[in-house]
């Protein structure tokens, strides 16, 4: 997909992280909802990704992304294709928010 991830490691989300940063995006409901409940006071700046993909799915799928680890080549491109049509829907969000135009590069 021409993403270069070597050098990515995941690591934990800290109240630090959640304090400098203008917005957190879960990919999970279970995540969206927890992020919340114990950070009350940046509840604002906590977004789900499923929510701005334009294509609905089964219930389970309109409020959560599935975790391709361990599966096959194709559910990681079924991840993937998923992400991309999320992120651009938040950045066309984004985009209409902030006033910029209907274009997005991402």
């Amino acid at each position: 997909m021409g993403v270069h991830i070597a050098p990515h490691r995941s690591r934990g989300l800290s109240y630090s992280m959640i304090e400098s940063n203008d917005m957190i995006v879960a990919m999970e409901d279970w995540q969206c909802k927890y992020l919340r409940k114990i950070c009350q006071e940046n509840k604002e700046k906590i977004f789900l990704l499923p929510l701005f993909d334009n294509h609905s799915g089964t219930s389970w799928e309109n409020y959560n992304i599935r975790d391709p680890y361990g599966k096959d080549l194709e559910e990681f491109k079924q991840c993937y294709g998923r992400i991309e049509r999320c992120l651009s829907g938040l950045f066309l969000a984004l985009g209409k928010q902030c006033g910029f135009g209907k274009q997005v590069i991402i």
